[in-house]
């Protein structure tokens, strides 16, 4: 096991007594700490076993890491659950602080991170991913470690080939990768990232999805900053209020095979809402076949209503066309997640014996495939660096082509979302929001969550209900937001009750004579400066009396109420 001062941060290669590593050149002597969020190079994590370099790539959700398991002596890959905008890193050790009005959105979003990597961890086995080799708690936040893979982004891959890719080449090496994103939503995932920058080609030429990430950072205006991709984000991404599911994928994963087939990138799709310039992929590559450019451009249709709405039908319309795929038996098909139920053919998977046609092309196949494949290992010898950019965050539409499958039945089933940490006007301006779900409210005070956050939920996350399905949830509410009601003519004792259960507080009571209100009953309440005054009657003032409380309290000679007067009785702090 190679120690901790012969290994280079920034590769994890091993230093032969140089500071300067003879593999990326790196200085180990002079290293800084770039970003004061992320874990200082060098730290052990996981009982030492884990050894942490520096930061690779950084995002709203946190940091990746390279790293090295000095239990297995290999590289690897750390992603740390840091959204620097809801914590902070402790000066005094590596414990993430998550803000306190904001703790519960922090537990929220990191159940979500952990939910992702516990998933993909039982998916190491699928070659379309990068492996994710282990899940923990660690520093008040979540790591996951993933497999190392020597590869380089797809992207750089098509810079170094040309920019496109020949059709029969791309069915070989993106089929295993359609079925990848398949598997992974029948894992109850949706990746809402792929791109040619989350796409990584390894050294035997296959293709892994990466860049998973929770929903937040995949959505723009949301409450962490998003990290989109233009030209490859559905438009649904653009805004909150609308609703993401496995069509979402479709539409980023029929824009990459845009990008490879044509050697163009796609115009954003908050760009097409106001004037749609896309062409068929056919009308700018016109090798490629018909149901090839039809599938893509049914799969990027804005309206998410419109367009194809699973990897199953989307790899059947790849491989067979539209018309043969309708000439299969109809089946019921049900999409938990999108909440349609539609009359659809089977899925048919290729099998090798149905493949003649790439026996002709078989040749010419093999000659591009090493002429990508020398481009592919020229690249991997070089250093390689992952820099994502931050799209501008737009509000999406489009137009409204035809839609390619028509509803069946109106029964409709939902998978019921993670309302949790979520503010309550947020949900119910999601579109339908009150078709899929009808939300029973409860309010709790607290102190210390903000205002309008749903705190809790009876049915969890994933459970899957019947449209209308009554959920009952709790919002945070402030002592301010809490009316009182009219307490006037209320025995004291009763009133100042009253107010302890509501607000827990305890009044301040000031008597005062009244010719009106009977001794010991409410003339007014009143509130602000986060304080509760009863105004108590001491009944009719004798004509011998003075001025003075008989208890010694405060009296306002001048007849004036401290917090508004008595035309103001509901003020509030």
């Amino acid at each position: 096991m190679a120690e901790l001062k012969r290994l280079c941060m920034n590769c994890m290669a091993e230093l032969y007594g140089n500071a300067a590593c003879v593999e990326c050149g790196f200085n180990n002597s002079a290293m800084q700490v770039i970003n004061p969020s992320a874990l200082p190079p060098g730290t052990h994590l996981h009982g030492g076993r884990y050894l942490v370099g520096n930061v690779v790539t950084s995002n709203g959700e946190g940091h990746t890491y390279i790293g090295y398991d000095s239990l297995k002596n290999s590289k690897i890959w750390i992603r740390e659950f840091m959204p620097d905008t809801m914590a902070k890193r402790s000066p005094q050790s590596e414990q993430v602080i998550p803000s306190p009005e904001l703790a519960t959105q922090f537990k929220t979003l990191k159940i979500d991170f952990t939910d992702i990597y516990n998933t993909l961890n039982k998916l190491e086995s699928n070659k379309g991913i990068v492996p994710v080799l282990n899940c923990f708690e660690e520093n008040n936040t979540v790591y996951s470690i993933s497999q190392y893979i020597q590869s380089i982004t797809l992207d750089e891959f098509l810079d170094q080939i040309g920019g496109i890719l020949d059709y029969n080449l791309a069915v070989v090496i993106f089929e295993p990768l359609l079925q990848t994103i398949s598997d992974i939503h029948m894992n109850n995932l949706v990746h809402r990232g792929i791109s040619p920058e989350t796409i990584l080609i390894d050294t035997n030429g296959d293709l892994r999805l990466t860049g998973f990430c929770i929903s937040s950072v995949r959505t723009a205006k949301s409450e962490l900053p998003a990290e989109l991709y233009p030209g490859y984000t559905a438009p649904e991404q653009y805004n909150v209020t609308n609703w993401q599911s496995t069509w979402t994928d479709v539409y980023a994963i029929s824009a990459v095979l845009y990008k490879v087939l044509s050697g163009q990138s796609p115009p954003p799709a908050n760009a097409r809402k106001n004037h749609d310039s896309l062409p068929a992929i056919v009308k700018v590559n016109p090798k490629i076949p018909q149901n090839i450019s039809q599938a893509i451009q049914k799969g990027m249709i804005l309206q998410p209503e419109h367009r194809i709405e699973t990897m199953d039908i989307f790899t059947g319309l790849i491989t067979y066309g539209e018309e043969e795929f309708r000439r299969g038996d109809m089946t019921k098909q049900v999409d938990l997640t999108g909440g349609k139920i539609k009359e659809l053919p089977p899925v048919r998977r290729r099998r090798k014996s149905r493949l003649p046609y790439m026996l002709i092309s078989m040749f010419f196949t093999t000659i591009v495939l090493l002429i990508c494949m020398h481009f592919l290992i020229d690249a991997l010898t070089s250093p390689v660096s992952a820099n994502n950019e931050d799209a501008i965050s737009q509000s999406g539409g489009g137009q409204t082509p035809d839609d390619l499958w028509d509803d069946q039945n109106s029964q409709t089933i939902y998978r019921v979302p993670g309302f949790e940490g979520m503010y309550l006007d947020a949900v119910k301006s999601m579109a339908d929001y009150n078709v899929r779900f009808t939300l029973k409210v409860e309010y709790e005070y607290s102190e210390q969550v903000q205002k309008d956050i749903i705190i809790e939920q009876d049915i969890e996350r994933g459970y899957e209900v019947a449209g209308g399905e009554t959920v009952e949830i709790k919002v945070t509410v402030s002592k301010g937001q809490i009316e009182l009601p009219n307490l006037d003519g209320l025995e004291q004792e009763l009133a100042v009750s009253t107010i302890k259960e509501l607000l827990d507080i305890e009044p301040e009571i000031i008597e005062k004579h009244s010719d009106t209100v009977a001794a010991g009953q409410v003339i007014q309440c009143d509130r602000g400066n986060g304080k509760v005054i009863l105004y108590i009657s001491l009944g009719p003032e004798e004509a011998s009396s003075d001025s003075s409380n008989s208890n010694g309290g405060s009296v306002y000679d001048d007849g004036e109420y401290p917090y508004g007067g008595s035309d103001q009785p509901w003020h509030r702090w």
